[in-house]
């Protein structure tokens, strides 16, 4: 039987200075010349990271399908505004790039989308 699997769909990823540190998954914004930081709450996010940095160097997966913990209002299915919540997840928001949101779980508070 047929199954949908979103996993590995269309997948970049980029090897970034990187300034700080955080946990994989954590959404990422260009803070300097190919340098990534941790994105601050409601700042626009380049991708998330794809491990914790080693090195002043880091993952960063900038294409293809991601989930991740969301806070505040469940985004919208579909074409959507999302930002960092500022604690390694994310958020809807009222303006900025427009993600296709395609899974949410609203009970474990989860969104998965492409970057």
């Amino acid at each position: 039987t047929m199954s949908i699997s979103l996993n590995g769909f269309a997948e970049e990823s980029i090897t970034l200075k990187m300034a700080g540190t955080a946990a994989k998954g954590t959404p990422v914004s260009i803070s300097a010349s190919l340098t990534a930081a941790p994105s601050q709450a409601d700042g626009v996010f380049a991708g998330l990271l794809t491990a914790s940095p080693k090195g002043g160097y880091a993952g960063v997966q900038v294409k293809g399908f991601v989930k991740t913990p969301y806070s505040g209002t469940a985004p919208a299915l579909g074409y959507t505004a999302l930002a960092a919540d500022g604690n390694g997840g994310v958020k809807a928001a009222s303006s900025g790039p427009l993600r296709l949101v395609l899974e949410l779980d609203t009970t474990k508070k989860t969104v998965g989308f492409c970057l």
